[in-house]
């Protein structure tokens, strides 16, 4: 038998080798991968960091080889590589590997297409790809790609990731490195990755080097749960150069990027005459410091549209407060310059603040480098307090910190010298609630009722994204959607919203449905489901090839309150069980009670979590069980004879 070893020598040099050989371990490759289309024969970078006048100067070369298993070719015949204005693009041969009679023909793509990589959150950015294809990409076919990418700068450096969409066979890095050149790494979920590592010198150069083999395919996430969760992936670090005499420092530690980060902030200066008055203007009558600080955040919110636009350095140095204010638009970036020079204005501590989303899964401390990052706010400082203040998200409210940089690490610009690093808080669900309560009479099969919705925390803010600026026609519809009781026989036939513009209020919708059809009856009796809403009854995990965790946006409780008016002639003769499922992460309560001629259900739901992991999803399941066969209890009316 083949080894793997062999195996890859013999695809290196594809077109001299003999095609029985090959197909002989295309079908040994087949029978181990057979549920999969394809597989990485190789997937190998090395990045060369060497010095030029007593300058960094960072490239990388790439290779990677497919081989395609079956007639499932289409996801396998086109490719992209990426890259921005910190590097380039060099020297690209890609090329397919057909089989031919005794040998492989080599037919090389000829057509490379440089076009914007478009990002649904960012008006305009400098991220760009080639795009090509390979020809002739068929079953037992090789597709091959080789190229160069110049860094402009050395902070900017890629991730290496060992894993893929399809699994790999041999994952190599390599980094080669001038003796001058400090370097450092991080490698983060290596423990799920069998590999060797090794470093050695060779003349002036310094080697570490990487390789894992027979890797899984990865397993797909979810949003806030991406690959740099759980791929193990590797971050190279340039940390310092020492050459003849002098020494440079770039990312060996929070100093270090902190020097880097305040450049770009320093210019910065409150020097508009006509931004001043305006805010002496805004906060004229207002004496507390908390109510002069909410009117310079709602201000920015409602005023300066958020319009995302990185190229370069731009991607993090902000426009000054003066041009913001003039233009009306600006990123992260120009929305915390005009609110920190507010604030300056308005004499109350706030200061430039850097975080990362819950996309990023980093801190400060064990990777201090650009990538722990991906957002920028202010952070005004009252007393003991810290608030973040985010002028890109218009129905947060002041002083809740915005949902997507929960539990992570905040770092502050205190001066020149000076920064310091929190943990910002994740909030409670009792801050974050929907209270629906719903009053229904019975009309033959048809449920008629009235009911009024609650919003408040983060579940106001996702309403209010919802539902804002949206027309007469369009507004029904979502609400149509998101009132939805029973079945899809249910219609809405009055609402009002209240209490939208005002972000200290919650947003309250009251309401008006009915639900045809919605009824059973047998014989004399009356049988009605008071679950008008069944949320999260198909939402079991699956244990046996789910790698995610179950995410969710905040920690939250959803509570309905359904009262059925007890028909006259009618009286109750059968209500349900209490049920309930208590666990420290989740849990839901499902109560019933009688007052008067009214038959009560009490049902609330409850999550606290950011994302349970898979150990959690036995216990996850038994409550959506649980769930389930409580949603399927019912009350039942008796008709009584006069």
């Amino acid at each position: 038998m083949m080894t793997k070893k062999s195996l890859l020598l013999l695809l290196l040099f594809v077109p001299v080798c003999l095609l029985a050989q090959f197909k002989q371990d295309l079908s040994l490759l087949k029978e181990k991968y057979k549920a999969q289309n394809a597989v990485f024969l190789e997937k190998e970078s090395t990045l060369l960091l060497d010095l030029k006048d007593g300058e960094i100067i960072a490239s990388q070369n790439v290779k990677e080889q497919i081989l395609i298993l079956n007639e499932h070719t289409k996801a396998f015949s086109n490719d992209n590589i990426f890259y921005s204005s910190f590097s380039s693009i060099h020297d690209i041969k890609a090329k397919t590997y057909i089989p031919d009679g005794e040998k492989f023909k080599t037919v090389e793509a000829t057509t490379f297409k440089e076009t914007h990589d478009i990002s649904n959150s960012i008006f305009y950015d400098d991220s760009k790809l080639i795009h090509f294809t390979y020809p002739n990409v068929q079953k037992g076919a090789v597709t091959s790609v080789e190229y160069r990418i110049d860094y402009q700068n050395p902070r900017f450096l890629r991730k290496f990731f060992f894993q893929s969409y399809i699994p790999s066979l041999h994952s190599k890095f390599v980094i080669k490195y001038h003796k001058d050149i400090s370097m450092d790494y991080r490698l983060f979920h290596d423990e799920k990755m069998p590999h060797e590592f090794s470093e050695y010198k060779k003349g002036k150069y310094k080697y570490l080097v990487w390789e894992a083999h027979d890797l899984p395919e990865l397993k797909a996430g979810n949003e806030n749960f991406n690959m740099l969760h759980y791929s193990p992936h590797l971050i190279p670090i340039v940390s310092e150069l020492n050459h003849k005499g002098k020494t440079e420092s770039y990312y060996g530690s929070m100093e270090d990027l902190y020097r880097f980060y305040y450049t770009n902030i320093k210019e910065l200066k409150a020097d508009s005459d006509e931004l001043k008055a305006f805010v002496n203007k805004l906060l004229q009558g207002i004496e507390s410091d908390d109510e002069k600080a909410k009117a310079i955040l709602y201000w920015v919110q409602d005023n300066i549209k958020y319009v995302a636009y990185e190229q370069g350095m731009r991607g993090f140095v902000p426009h000054s407060a003066k041009m913001v204010f003039e233009k009306r638009y600006g990123d992260c970036k120009d929305m915390t310059s005009i609110i920190k020079t507010m604030m300056d204005y308005a004499g109350l501590p706030c200061y430039y603040a850097w975080v990362g989303t819950r996309k990023l899964p980093y801190t400060y401390e064990e990777l201090p480098t650009i990538q722990t990052d991906n957002h920028m706010v202010a952070a005004y400082l009252n007393k003991d307090s810290l608030i973040v203040m985010d002028g890109t998200i218009r129905h947060l409210q002041f002083g809740q910190i915005p949902d997507h940089i929960q539990g992570k690490d905040i770092l502050l610009s205190i001066d020149k010298d000076e920064y310091k690093i929190f943990k910002l808080p994740v909030l409670s669900h009792s801050r974050n609630q929907i209270v629906d309560s719903v009053q229904i009479k019975i009309d033959n099969k048809t449920v008629n009722g009235k009911g009024k919705r609650t919003h408040i925390g983060y579940n106001r803010m996702e309403m209010g994204y919802a539902i804002y600026g949206q027309t007469e026609e369009r507004l029904k519809k979502k609400l149509t959607r998101i009132l939805n009781k029973g079945n899809n026989k249910c219609t809405l036939s009055n609402y009002e919203v209240s209490q939208l513009q005002d972000r200290e209020k919650s947003i309250d919708i009251n309401y008006e449905f009915k639900v045809e059809n919605y009824l059973r009856s047998y014989g004399d009796e009356i049988y009605i489901n008071l679950n008008l809403e069944k949320e999260y009854k198909n939402f079991k995990a699956d244990t046996t090839i789910s790698i995610a965790p179950i995410g969710n946006d905040f920690h939250f409780t959803k509570t309905d309150v359904t009262s059925v008016e007890i028909p006259a002639d009618y009286q109750l003769e059968y209500l349900p069980k209490n049920s309930s499922y208590s666990n420290k992460h989740f849990g839901f309560d499902i109560a019933y009670k009688k007052e008067e001629n009214r038959v009560i259900q009490e049902k609330s739901i409850s999550f606290q979590f950011l994302n349970l992991p898979k150990s959690d999803f036995t216990d996850w399941n038994k409550m959506i069980k649980q769930l389930n066969k409580a949603y399927r209890e019912t009350i039942v009316l008796k008709h009584q004879e006069k």
